[in-house]
């Protein structure tokens, strides 16, 4: 507790105070002898003053967020506090917040990595991320995904609600610890308590180091991790499709608009920016922002002034970048493969022996499936649909979908339309998603409406523009 110092005639006393009466004030230079601020009494209750402000700004913002943020979650991917949720967390980049007691794994490793829950806690609020690190060496490099979700996904999360945030990229501080934290996260509870915060070291990143740093993703890729979004309410489609598919059968056609909408939105007006090249229906998941019968109603708006409107309680999320081909307009795919392939660091064949195989594009046709990202494909990514393409062609405006694999098509940019059927040959994300409008207005209003009767409550409104606006997310009054 501070000290109050005044004087007598005789003497200087001291004597406690309480924090009430604690003011900046009484810590002003004329309140102090030259021979205590010489000593440093001055500057020392200075210090305890700004300390003390800024811990109880820190509680009171803890607390607005508690009320306002019962679900971080939404604050963070929809609502108007995820600047100020990251801001304090220092933008989750104060490991210090990071709760330990409450680390656990996501799901069972795989090929490609192992992810875990970070929860970051401070002042009793909550939010939560997810890092996502390597499994072996020649996993699908997580610097190349850093970098397609920091520099090309992340501009677009105001614009299109269906990707995740990327943080930041980190390294482990030894290949023992990497082993150690691998080992573990195959154990029941074996993350629990462990200091993970002591063991990570954040990678700077800007645009002046990238080629320094593409050097560093060959020799380090096992220990390398991305600290990314994370959700709770949040499942695969392919999962949702096979154990209920009930819970979604009358919302299927406008969460596969929500894909597509936003992929021919990346691809629009012949500048094909993006193609997902992984885009399988356990890379698809279905973000569900409210608890119970409550849903949203979703409007999107095209450039030919005709807008889609429907209710669903889910909003889809695509994830894993890391064969992603993407063109921001400084670099794209193909160049930064160009870059690696001079490097000695990534030595032999351009990154194969360090995750940079599948995107390197020198695999390319019919023998890898048509997977190659140093250039664009709109047909490929027509994959998160390709296993259930009879509940397209089972509509009456849909003559058939075109798919040469289950694991990839050569790109087909035609745009055919059977005009005497007045039917739909899908071929590319374009197509599809002109065909899914020909579909969701009948549909929606026999079989969405159906679901969303008047037992569900309209919690929120979500309007997305194809003009390249900001979407808006707007929460209804009363909604719990």
């Amino acid at each position: 507790m501070p000290l109050k110092k005044y004087k007598s005639k005789k003497r200087l006393y001291t004597k406690r105070i309480s924090k009430k009466k604690f003011n900046k004030k009484r810590f002003t230079k004329k309140n102090f002898t030259k021979k205590q601020i010489k000593g440093g009494e001055f500057d020392e209750g200075l210090k305890e003053f700004l300390s003390q402000k800024i811990q109880q700004r820190d509680e009171n913002y803890s607390k607005m967020l508690q009320v306002a943020c019962k679900d971080p979650d939404n604050c963070l991917a929809l609502g108007e506090y995820d600047l100020g949720i990251k801001r304090f967390f220092d933008d989750f980049r104060n490991l210090n917040y990071i709760d330990i007691s409450a680390l656990q794994k996501i799901g069972n490793p795989s090929s490609n990595g192992f992810i875990i829950e970070v929860p970051f806690k401070k002042q009793n609020f909550t939010a939560f991320t997810v890092l996502k690190c390597s499994a072996k060496q020649d996993a699908d490099n997580l610097f190349y995904e850093y970098y397609v979700g920091k520099f090309f996904i992340n501009t677009y999360l105001k614009k299109l609600p269906c990707f995740v945030e990327t943080y930041d990229i980190y390294e482990f501080s030894s290949e023992a610890v990497y082993n150690d934290i691998k080992n573990r996260v195959s154990k029941i509870n074996g993350l629990t308590n462990y200091d993970i915060k002591s063991n990570l070291k954040r990678i700077d990143v800007d645009e002046s180091n990238i080629d320094d740093l593409l050097k560093l993703s060959c020799v380090k890729n096992k220990l390398l991790c991305i600290l990314i979004q994370h959700f709770d309410r949040f499942y695969s489609f392919h999962d949702t499709y096979e154990k209920s598919f009930d819970n979604i059968k009358y919302d299927i056609f406008n969460l596969w608009y929500q894909i597509y909408f936003s992929l021919a939105f990346l691809n629009k007006d012949n500048n094909y920016n993006y193609t997902h090249y992984d885009l399988h229906a356990n890379n698809v998941f279905l973000y569900k922002p409210f608890q119970g019968n409550k849903c949203i109603q979703m409007t999107y708006h095209r450039l030919n002034g005709k807008s889609y409107t429907f209710k669903s309680e889910y909003i889809i999320k695509i994830i894993d970048y890391g064969r992603n081909y993407f063109n921001n307009g400084k670099t794209n795919t193909a160049k930064i493969i160009k870059k690696i392939c001079y490097f000695d660091e990534c030595e032999p064949d351009c990154g194969e022996e360090f995750g940079y195989n599948n995107i390197k594009g020198l695999s390319n046709g019919e023998d890898f499936y048509w997977i190659n990202p140093i250039e664009p494909n709109i047909s490929h990514d027509l994959r998160a649909v390709e296993p259930y393409s009879d509940t397209l062609t089972d509509q009456p405006t849909v003559h058939s979908f075109v798919y040469a694999h289950k694991y990839g098509t050569p790109q087909s940019k035609g745009y055919i339309n059977m005009s005497r059927a007045k039917q739909f040959v899908i071929t590319n994300i374009f197509n599809l998603r002109d065909a899914l409008e020909s579909i969701m207005e009948g549909f929606n209003s026999f079989k969405n409406n159906k679901k969303y009767d008047n037992t569900w409550k309209v919690a929120a409104t979500m309007n997305i523009y194809e003009d390249g606006r900001d979407y808006e997310f707007v929460v209804l009054p009363d909604t719990v």
